[in-house]
């Protein structure tokens, strides 16, 4: 599912208007685990609990995977969840049940080559400004943070060639 949002404000200054289509349902969910590990080996790294990013898509994304998100159906997800007011017990069952496709849908996930390219399409589209969430470590930990650290500067470059 793809959202187009028109941002009206800057015309009301005398500013030209901007269009911009956000990454599956969470607008500005531009961030992602930054890794150059293979798309197999990705998603055992979000087993399971890194799975829980799929809570923040919108429970009509939970409905179209066969699943009912747990605040249900019409969660508006990202805006709608408060992580510290849900039950952890619930969260460690329902994590290993959320399918790592779906947090693709919410996340831009991917070394920095790979990155670029998922943003080359909305470059091509107009897109000037990307505010980027770099997750690296919520999976992987430390570890995987030191090993990964110079990826932001490789995706920052190849960003600002597009």
């Amino acid at each position: 599912m793809r959202v187009g949002i028109t941002l009206p404000a800057p015309t009301g200054i005398g500013r030209m208007g901007c269009r911009w289509k956000p990454k599956g349902v969470v607008a500005l969910q531009c961030g992602s685990p930054v890794t150059r590990r293979s798309s197999a080996t990705q998603a055992e790294m979000f087993e399971p609990l890194g799975k829980l990013f799929g809570l923040f898509a919108m429970g009509s994304l939970w409905k179209a995977h066969g699943l009912t998100h747990p605040l249900g159906d019409d969660s508006r997800g990202f805006i709608d969840v408060i992580l510290h007011d849900l039950d952890p017990d619930s969260l460690r069952d329902i994590a290993p049940t959320i399918p790592f496709e779906m947090v693709q849908q919410v996340l831009f996930i991917g070394n920095s080559e790979e990155l670029a390219g998922q943003f080359e399409a909305y470059a091509r589209a107009g897109l000037e400004h990307v505010v980027l969430a770099n997750i690296t470590g919520v999976v992987g930990g430390m570890t995987e943070i030191m090993a990964r650290a110079m990826e932001l500067p490789m995706l920052k470059a190849a960003l600002s060639e597009l």
